[in-house]
């Protein structure tokens, strides 16, 4: 009968929709840092500032080569800063950060 407690369910928390970053309305470095924000940084609140996956160092990278794969990133992002990133916060979100990436392309690509 303890199974039987009388209690409320727990919320559900949403994270953001995903496509919600892909959007072309807002520069490439805003989506990062608002993915950053609302979703690494709320899956992983002890996590220091400066190992982050989407530090500032590390966001001027990704919008300045933006790597489409896991390859391209290990070719195009120093190694100083992949190294310096919390292996766990890279390997959950790198993939959505890739697509993040690749949105954008194909969205600035539409608008020319």
């Amino acid at each position: 009968m303890a199974d039987e407690v009388d209690e409320q369910p727990k919320p559900v928390v949403q994270s953001a929709a995903p496509q919600e970053f892909n959007s072309g309305d807002e520069p490439l470095t805003v989506r990062l840092k608002r993915f950053a924000e609302q979703v690494i940084e709320e899956a992983f609140p002890d996590t220091p500032a400066e190992r982050r996956l989407l530090r500032p160092a590390m966001i001027e990278a990704l919008a300045e080569h933006k790597p489409y794969s896991r390859s391209e990133f290990v070719e195009m992002i120093p190694k100083y800063l992949r190294d310096a990133t919390e292996p766990k916060e890279a390997h959950r979100f790198l993939d959505r950060i890739l697509e993040i990436l690749e949105c954008n392309e194909v969205n600035t690509e539409v608008l020319r």
